[in-house]
C-alpha cells in the first residue's frame, strides 16, 4: 500500500511538472503579428516567368522565354508521313537521324532485344504502317526495305532504311545489327 502511494505521488509531480512546463512555454515565444518577430522568408518559385528550368520546352529544343537557355537541338526528328504501299499511300512514322551522334546509343539496343516482340505486337495500335528510318543528310540515294515479325504477331511490321553516299556505311551498320537480333525476325526484301 505504501509502494502504491510513493508511485501515485511521483505521478502527481510529474503530471504537474508537465503541466507547468506546457502553459509556459508558449509564453516565451513572441506571436506571429508581434513587432519582434522578424518577417516570414517566402518561397521562391520555379514557374516559366522565372526563365529558370521550368522555361524550357520538353517538346522542342528551343525555350519559351526570349532569354532563357537555349538546349541544343537534337539529333534526330520524329514526324509522320505517307509512303506507297500496295493499298496506296499508307501512314509510317519517320524518324530522321542525319547525324551519326546517337549511333552509339544502337549498341544497347541488344539490352532491350527481349521487349521487340511486345513492341511489335502493340505496332499496329500506333494506326502507322510502318516506320522509316532516314539516315541521310539530303536527298536519300540508297533504300532497303525489311519485315520485321515476332512469334504471335498478325502481319509484319515494315521497316525502310534509307541512306546517301555518306551514310552508306552506317546503313550497313544498321542491316548488320536488325539481323543479328534474335527475339525477332528481320527479313529483308
Amino acid at each position: 500500500m505504501k509502494h502504491i502511494q510513493a508511485l501515485s505521488f511521483d505521478t502527481a509531480k510529474f503530471v504537474v511538472l508537465l503541466l507547468v512546463c506546457i502553459s509556459l512555454s508558449p509564453g516565451c515565444l513572441p506571436s506571429p503579428a508581434g513587432p519582434s518577430r522578424a518577417p516570414r522568408k517566402k518561397m521562391f518559385t520555379l514557374d516559366e516567368t522565372d526563365g529558370l528550368w521550368e522555361g524550357n520546352s520538353l517538346t522542342s529544343p528551343g525555350s519559351r522565354l526570349p532569354n532563357a537557355m537555349v538546349a541544343p537541338s537534337l539529333p534526330f526528328a520524329m514526324s509522320d508521313t505517307l509512303l506507297q504501299g500496295r493499298a496506296g499511300m499508307e501512314p509510317y512514322v519517320l524518324l530522321r537521324m542525319p547525324s551519326a551522334d546517337v549511333d552509339f546509343l544502337l549498341l544497347g539496343a541488344k539490352n532491350y532485344e527481349a521487349w521487340f516482340p511486345g513492341w511489335l505486337k502493340s505496332w499496329s495500335q500506333t494506326g502507322r504502317q510502318g516506320l522509316v528510318i532516314d539516315l541521310s543528310s539530303g536527298k536519300a540515294t540508297g533504300r532497303t526495305t525489311f519485315q520485321l515479325s515476332a512469334p504471335g504477331l498478325d502481319s509484319p511490321v515494315p521497316l525502310v532504311l534509307l541512306w546517301d553516299d555518306a551514310s552508306g556505311q552506317r546503313a550497313g551498320f544498321y542491316t548488320q545489327l536488325l539481323q543479328s537480333l534474335t527475339t525477332i525476325e528481320c527479313k529483308n526484301l
